[in-house]
This record gives C-alpha cells, structure tokens and sequence, in this order.
C-alpha cells in the first residue's frame, strides 16, 4: 500500500470514525488543519481514491473502501513497531500466580498506612 501523508491520515481517521460521512467544513474543523493544509490533504486524498466528494450541493464527503482499508492497515502496522516499546528481555518475568503468597514491602508503603 501506499503511504499516506499525516495530513491525509488525520482526514481519513476522522472519515472512518464518522457515522455516514462528513461535509468538507465539519471534516476541516475536525481535523485541526489550516485551510491550506486542508485543502492540499483533501485533493491527494481524492486524486488516490482514498475519499469522494458524495455531494457537489452539500459538499458531503465519504470515504471509499480503499481508504477504510487503509486507515485499518495503518492501525495495525503502526502498533508495535516502535523500538521504545518492546520490553527488553532482562526485564521481563514470569507472572505471579492468583493462589502464591505475596508480602507487601513495608517500606513501599503509604506512610500514613497503618497496621
């Protein structure tokens, strides 16, 4: 697929999470974007079939099917490719039984806590 600016992304997210598409103002105030801005991401958005303009009258625009696929494959991919965000192996430990005992480190606790 091909990659998608993040102009465009923002544009196709707010398209995909609308009920039944958007008119072009309620998409331009939803996204945050300057007018220029907008006006760029909505005509490459348009010129690579990710959204159409339903309505010349209302300016009410869907987004196609290519676009949804390709908010939801953007979605997946970008989710656990960060580097920050695999834990290293040193840090990583078995988890802890429902049925073992545990003991509180006294120390950890609120001092204001009382036995």
């Amino acid at each position: 697929m091909k990659k998608v600016s993040y102009g465009v992304k923002k544009l196709l997210i707010e398209l995909f999470q609308s009920n039944n598409g958007l008119e072009a103002y309620s998409l331009l105030k939803r996204s945050g974007q300057t007018f220029s801005e907008f006006t760029k991401s909505f005509n490459l958005a348009k010129n690579d079939g990710l959204l159409y303009l339903e309505d010349e009258e209302t300016q009410k625009v869907q987004l196609t099917e290519h676009g949804a696929a390709v908010v939801l494959h953007s979605s997946r991919n970008d989710k656990g490719q960060l580097p920050w965000r695999t834990v290293p192996a040193e840090m990583l430990i078995s988890s802890i039984s429902p049925n073992d005992p545990y003991i509180p480190n006294i120390n950890m606790l609120d001092k204001d806590f009382s036995l």
